[in-house]
Order: structure tokens, then C-alpha cells, then sequence
């Protein structure tokens, strides 16, 4: 009998999970109480670290987009990102317009950290206006903006996207876009392909080429394009200048993987 009694008190005082009937472990209240408290610890700083990392992976800087017509197109058809995408643009625009007006609107707009790309260049490579060397004056004119109001933001350079000079000679009925050759004699410039070749290779280190004949799919030979490239206008005809909705969009995406906007998926 007292060794009954003995047994019966080690088993009620011992605190360790014994196994019940049903094979689960079973813990005293006191145990149950810790593990409560250990699983709410647990999940708190779980949650807390994953709202962390998704603050670290989310950009909150802005892309500011500077261009002519071919950018005005991009600012209505991009209606979904998750990047804050902001767009200094005008229809038939080029260098003038850049430095007289598209620099200061873009300087209200910008905050250090944020990313600039500039897409001009395909009204201003054969105008006489601007001198025999026209993609000087954007190289020289970016060049200074880097190095002061521009200093602290990612400055990138997108190339002109080539045409077709077939499709454009027949819309415009002149012959007023080349990829490769001299529209305007007193231009030494032979084309879309030679301008943006100068204006890369006089640009300060520090900025970013883009390359957007790897999006568009052009070559520098600028006949026989897919139509579907091009936006077709109101009279039902395709100008061969200006891209459609969907490689515009392509075009846009294109930006963002080059600059590198998307925030990470990795912790």
C-alpha cells in the first residue's frame, strides 16, 4: 500500500507532458502558459521582420521620363505600374523645348534617389537649328546637369528608336526619317544610328546608357518593319514613327528592367 501511495505522488508532482490515452502529449497548466507565451513572442517578431523586408524591397523613389511624342504616347497608354512614374513630355519636341522648358520641370519633380531617363533626339537629328553636330548640344547640356541639379538622382540616356523611312516618306509624303542616311546635308550626321553613336560616346561616365533596339526589334536598315510595331493613326494609316500601344508598353517595361526599379523578391 505505501508504495502505491509513493507511485501515486510521482506521477501528480511530475511536471513533464506524459502521453494520454489517445497518444498526444499532455502538458501541466503552468507549461501550457509558457508555450502560449513563446508561440505570441514567435509570431510578433515573425511579423515584425517580415513587414520590414517588404519596406527594404519596396521603391519609393520616383522614375521621371523626359521625351517627345513618343513618350506623350507612353503617358497615356501607362495606366498600371507599380513604380511612381512621372512624365515630362510634348508632342513634336526636341532640344529647345528640353532646356527651355522640359529641365525646370523636371527639376520641381525630382528628389534625390529618384531616376531620370531622357528620350529625345528623333525631331532634333537632322535639324540645321541646332548646328552641324546637334547631339553636342544634348551631351553637353546632360553632362552639366549630372554634375549639378541632377547630381543626386540616377540619370539614364535612352537611344533613339530607329523608324521605317518607307512608311514615313509614304504618311508625310516627304522623306523626313533615316536610320542610316543624311536627310540634311549640312548634318554630319548619317542617320538615327550615327547620332545615337555620338551622343553615347560623348556622354559623362557617370550616365546610363539604354539601348532600346533591344526592345523594339529594328535594325539599322529601316525597311520592311512589322506594321504591328506602329501606332496606326486616325486616318487608318501607319506612320512608321510612332510605336503602338503594346510595344510602347514593351518599351516602358524595358526601362524599368534597365534601371533596376522593381523591388527585390529575395530577403
Amino acid at each position: 500500500m505505501l508504495q502505491k501511495i509513493k507511485m501515486r505522488k510521482q506521477v501528480s508532482t511530475n511536471k513533464n507532458p506524459i502521453i494520454n490515452k489517445q497518444g498526444f502529449m499532455v502538458f501541466s497548466k503552468r507549461n501550457q502558459m509558457y508555450i502560449m507565451v513563446l508561440i505570441t513572442i514567435c509570431t510578433l517578431f515573425i511579423s515584425f521582420f517580415n513587414t520590414e523586408t517588404i519596406k527594404a524591397n519596396v521603391n519609393t523613389n520616383k522614375l521621371v521620363i523626359v521625351g517627345d511624342s513618343r513618350t506623350n504616347n507612353m503617358k497615356k497608354w501607362i495606366t498600371e505600374t507599380s513604380i511612381d512614374t512621372r512624365f515630362v513630355a510634348k508632342v513634336g519636341q526636341g532640344y529647345n523645348w528640353f532646356v527651355n522648358t522640359a529641365i525646370e520641370e523636371t527639376n520641381n519633380i525630382i528628389s534625390p534617389g529618384d531616376t531620370i531617363i531622357v528620350w529625345l533626339g528623333v525631331n532634333d537629328y537632322y535639324k540645321s537649328n541646332l548646328g552641324d553636330n546637334p547631339w553636342r548640344l544634348y551631351a553637353k547640356k546632360i553632362n552639366e546637369l549630372v554634375k549639378n541639379e541632377w547630381k543626386d538622382c540616377n540619370v539614364y540616356v535612352a537611344s533613339v528608336g530607329y523608324v521605317d523611312r518607307n512608311l514615313m516618306k509614304a504618311y508625310y509624303k516627304k522623306d523626313n526619317g533615316s536610320n542610316v542616311n543624311q536627310l540634311n546635308h549640312g548634318i554630319r550626321i548619317n542617320g538615327i544610328k550615327a547620332f545615337n553613336e555620338k551622343l553615347r560616346q560623348s556622354l559623362d561616365y557617370s550616365i546610363t546608357w539604354i539601348d532600346t533596339s533591344e526592345v523594339i526589334g529594328i535594325n539599322a536598315d529601316d525597311n520592311g518593319t512589322d506594321e504591328s510595331i506602329w501606332v496606326t493613326r486616325d486616318n487608318g494609316m501607319i506612320d512608321g514613327l510612332h510605336y503602338g500601344v503594346e510595344k510602347t508598353q514593351e518599351i516602358y517595361e524595358f526601362f524599368i528592367d534597365q534601371t533596376e526599379l522593381y523591388p527585390s523578391t529575395t530577403n
